[in-house]
Formats: structure tokens, sequence, C-alpha cells
């Protein structure tokens, strides 16, 4: 059975992904995709996205807090090629049980437009490592579809950092991950890949908030446990008894407000 996160709105335009495939929208203070006046005043561009994932993708943009790249969102995506077989391509540059770094670099569109359903699919070259930073290409002029928007929010410089390390769940099939929420422009892009150690710990798909500041150094690392407590609270483990999960791979992170950088 197919498992996708779900997210909570917190005063911001949201959409997230249900089980079922289909799209829900909660509305709140920003402005969603929707909105003709957003769609209408966005220029196409080229947005480029993490890849990640196994048998079920995923892609996350990668946001800058100035137009028209201000936006976090998250997608399940599949891939296709003319002359090749673009999901196998990918999953044979995978390292197994470990998920590592893999960008897209599309073709310019208007994002508004593919969060909102208005376009489907974009063209982009998919890149072992990241694009703009010494990433090889391992196929070119791909088909990347979009199955299901999981999560959008538009970014603003106003807002200020959340008050707890906060991520956003992506699960499919096995594969889990947390990506981290973005709110403030000096925050991080942040994804890892985590192994659930106790299942029923997982209890529903929205945000996981942390007893930590939402700080770059106080950011999940590879290696780390995990425990959940009653009031739904993640904290750090000393180590793997009694743990909800452990954070297998630290794979990308980057720093706001430009999301160039790498964090340290």
């Amino acid at each position: 059975m197919k498992k996708y996160a779900l997210s909570l709105p917190l005063a911001l335009g949201l959409m997230f992904g249900c089980a079922d495939g289909k799209v829900g929208t909660v509305t709140g203070n920003a402005p969603s995709p929707q909105d003709s006046e957003v769609s209408a005043t966005a220029a196409a561009a080229s947005h480029g996205m993490v890849i990640f994932g196994t048998d079920t993708l995923f892609v996350s943009h990668i946001p800058m807090f100035m137009t028209p790249h201000d936006w976090q969102a998250l997608m399940q995506v599949s891939l296709s090629h003319a002359q090749s077989d673009a999901l196998a391509v990918y999953q044979k540059a995978l390292t197994p049980g470990k998920q590592g770094l893999f960008t897209i670099r599309p073709k310019p569109f208007v994002l508004p437009n593919l969060l909102a359903g208005k376009i489907k699919s974009f063209q982009a070259d998919l890149y072992r490592g990241n694009f703009e930073a010494g990433g090889k290409v391992i196929l070119s002029n791909i088909t990347v579809t979009v199955d299901n928007v999981l999560y959008s929010t538009q970014l603003s410089k106003s807002t200020q950092a959340a008050d707890q390390l906060t991520y956003i769940p992506v699960e499919a099939n096995g594969a889990s991950f947390l990506v981290h929420q973005i709110t403030a422009p000096k925050n991080f892009d942040h994804i890892v890949q985590i192994q659930w150690l106790d299942e029923s710990a997982i209890a529903n798909n929205a945000l996981r908030s942390f007893k930590a500041l939402d700080t770059e150094s106080a950011r999940l690392k590879t290696g780390q446990y995990f425990s959940v407590s009653d009031d739904g609270v993640t904290l750090q483990s000393s180590s793997a008894n009694g743990a909800a999960f452990r954070v297998v791979s630290d794979f990308y992170c980057t720093k706001g407000p430009d999301f160039y950088n790498v964090c340290n």
C-alpha cells in the first residue's frame, strides 16, 4: 500500500497530496499557485530540483527568496525518455540502501502553473550531484511528469523563523525522507533519508517537530537516532534502544537566502 506525506497548514498557503492520489488544497495567508494574479505575473525560469527516492520518485524545488524562485515545493514525479528507460538509468546510479544527491536542471517553465496543475510535465537533464556545483549529466532531455503535488508554499522575506526545527515527511513503498520546512531567509534547505525502527511511531504524516531550535547547526545528521514523545515531539536518542527512527543519509543541505552554498 502506498503511503504519502501530508502537511498541516501553518497560516501558509499549502497544497498536499492525499493517499488516493488526489490533490487537496488548504488556503492561508500566502498566495496559492491557483491565484490568477500569481500565475499571470510569474516568469518562466529554469527551476532546479533535488530528485530522490527509489521506486517512487520525488522532487524538491531548490528555492530562492526572490521571484520567480520563491516557492518551496515537493512533488511526486515519474520519468520518461524517448530512447532510454529513465527510471532504470536513475536507479542504476543509486548506491543501494543509501540515498545520494541527484538533481535535475529543467528547461524554463512557469512554476506556479506546474503547482496549480495547468501544466503537467517539463523537460530536464538528470545529474548525479548538484548541477550547479560539479554534478555530472547521466541522462539528458528526460520528461518529468508530476503525479502529485505534496506540499507547496510561497516564501516571503518577512516571515519569521519557526520556533522549532520542523520537517515535512515524505514516504512511499517503505522509503522514508524528511524535508526541512523553510520559513525565513536565513533558513536552510535540507533533505535526509530515515529508517523507521518503530513503525508505530509514524502515527500520522503531519509535520514533524523536533525539540531543537530551527537552526542549521541543529539539523538532523547521519547516524543520529530519534524517539517520539507522547505529545508528538521528536527527541534525539543516545542509541538505537527505544528509538523510533535513525537518519540513514544526510544527503543535501544548502543555506538561504539563495540556497547555493552548502551547509557547514
